[in-house]
């Protein structure tokens, strides 16, 4: 709802009424899917960095999208031929969430199994965020089954909770006799698979699922994540990106308060007086505002990821 809502408003009231011309994002799959549904109905381009669906090839559906990065049927196409034509492997298990997004991916890799003569033993579903007794659940069907090559197609949020009850049942890990295989929604956001994984989980039935060292399970998975391009013109843009000032403003960290009198958000506005990096994050005036520039003499940045699809979208994300 917040993409479809923030399309409708940039296409139609952004810039004094004219509405934009173009625009950059957002950055996930579903809600570019949702932001080109306005976007699309008003004929301007739409343009992802980092949302991979196969579903937004689709040029009937998504006319006016177009994307930076390989659909997520490269990915899944690419880690099936690694495994059959560099490892051998023939008879493989696949865990996946069931959001169209992590679904499509899978079902890429999948396609591409098959046409290369792979068995797929068993493809396991769950939800996008699943609970414990459903990560339980689909740890017991791959207990039960003759495959040892796991391919696992989820965010890194559930990847961390599927992971902990992997390693409860000794089927991950470096002497667990089990290769996990890892593409870019997990492998590319470790930190993010720890995050769940490092908190113990608890069953209906009270059963406690421990923590686990995120570093020592994983070892021995083969992970998915894409290599920076090199040469002459993308290291002279690099150098440029990585020397422009952070837009934090002073208050030191991503994702911060603004705690008036302690620090400040950075004040660039548009012609409009819009703040560009400054954000009423939960719709409460009483609460402080919340900056949501970048930094940009690193890989990390600091906008606020409950609003992925902010003012500044369109012009900076």
């Amino acid at each position: 709802a917040v993409a479809l809502d923030n399309a409708f408003m940039l296409t139609t009231a952004a810039f004094f009424g004219e509405g934009s011309d173009a625009i950059i994002g957002p950055a996930s799959s579903g809600p570019t899917m949702n932001a080109q549904l306005v976007v699309k109905s008003v004929g301007i381009p739409q343009i992802s960095y980092s949302a991979t669906s196969p579903d937004l090839s689709d040029a009937g559906e998504y006319p006016t999208f177009f994307r930076t990065v390989a659909s997520d049927a490269f990915q899944g196409k690419a880690l099936a031929q690694f495994l059959k034509n560099d490892l051998s492997y023939n008879a493989i298990c696949v865990v996946n969430a069931l959001d169209s997004y992590l679904a499509k991916g899978a079902g890429a890799f999948v396609a591409a199994a098959f046409d290369l003569g792979m068995s797929v033993v068993k493809t396991i579903e769950i939800e996008e965020n699943p609970t414990e007794d459903a990560a339980a659940a689909a740890k017991h069907l791959l207990d039960n089954q003759d495959c040892r090559i796991v391919f696992m197609m989820t965010q890194a949020s559930a990847a961390g909770v599927v992971a902990r009850h992997a390693v409860k049942a000794k089927i991950m890990g470096r002497t667990s006799g089990y290769v996990w295989v890892l593409p870019d929604a997990i492998a590319g956001n470790v930190e993010g698979v720890r995050a769940t994984a490092s908190v113990a989980g608890v069953l209906d039935d009270g059963t406690v699922v421990p923590a686990f060292d995120i570093d020592s399970a994983f070892t021995g998975s083969l992970g998915s994540i894409p290599l920076a391009p090199s040469g002459p013109e993308y290291d002279s843009f690099l150098a440029k990106y990585h020397a422009q000032t952070s837009t934090l403003g002073t208050c030191g960290g991503s994702n911060v308060d603004l705690l008036v009198g302690t620090c400040s958000c950075d004040a660039t506005s548009d012609t409009a007086g819009n703040l560009f990096f400054q954000h009423d994050h939960d719709g409460d005036a009483a609460t402080p505002d919340r900056c949501v520039g970048f930094i940009y003499d690193s890989e990390a940045d600091g906008y606020d990821d409950g609003y992925p699809n902010s003012y500044t979208y369109y012009a900076y994300d």
